[in-house]
Order: C-alpha cells, then structure tokens, then sequence
C-alpha cells in the first residue's frame, strides 16, 4: 500500500540523517571532544524515531501479512464451493435435458393420436368416377 511505501521511505531518509549524524559524532569523538548535547539528543531523537517507524513498518507489514493469508483462504474456499456447485448445477442441466426429451416424446406421441382420431373421424367420401362426357 501507498502507507506502507511512504513509510519505508521515511525510514530510509532517517536512517541517512543517524549514519549522518552518527559519522558526524564519529568524527567529532575522533577528534577527542565530545559531542555537543544538541547533536547527541538530535541523534537520540532520530534513532528513537527510526526506531518507532520500524515498528510501525513491522506491524503493517504483519497486518498485510495476515490479510494476504485471509484471502488466500477464501480464494481456496470459494474453488471449493464453486466446483461444488458446478457439479450440482450439471447434475440439474442433465435432469433438464431429459425431461425436455420426455415432453417432447410425450407431444409426438399426443400428436399422433390425434392424427389417428382425425382420420378416424373423418368419414370416406366414396372417390367420384370419373364422368365420361
């Protein structure tokens, strides 16, 4: 996330400023004085901020972390159920196709009889000779 970038890049610069600071107390100690209590607590200060960043960074990364695995999970869940589903829902397709294949039969075979009514019905009318004009 944008937060968790933003924070490591503030960790960063104040990393930069301790080594600078740091090689600026190096240097001043090297010259056997000590540091000036302003660039002590300066470095105090800075590196109880880096320090603080860092746990923030450590406790985002592990929200991030848990909430990867949480969605990781349902992701594993709902293949499950899909593939339950799709399962049962070409089961019911099947069950579909069948009984539309009986209803069709059963509209033949009604058709038929009807066919067979109508004709039954339907009185012959005796063929007329032909007539020899």
């Amino acid at each position: 996330s944008t937060e968790l970038l933003d924070l490591r890049r503030k960790v960063q610069e104040l990393e930069q400023l301790v080594r600078a600071s740091g090689s600026l107390v190096q240097t001043v100690a090297t010259v056997a004085q000590p540091a000036p209590p302003q660039l002590q607590q300066l470095y105090a200060d800075k590196q109880a901020e880096i320090e603080r960043m860092e746990s923030k960074l450590a406790e985002l990364e592990e929200k991030h972390r848990k909430r990867e695995d949480e969605l990781q999970g349902l992701l594993g869940k709902t293949a499950g159920t899909t593939k339950r589903y799709d399962a049962e829902i070409q089961d019911k397709n099947k069950q579909i196709r069948e009984f539309r294949d009986e209803v069709e039969d059963m509209m033949v075979a009604i058709e038929a009889m009807r066919n067979e009514r109508s004709k039954a019905s339907t009185p012959h009318k005796p063929a007329l000779a032909p007539s020899s004009r």
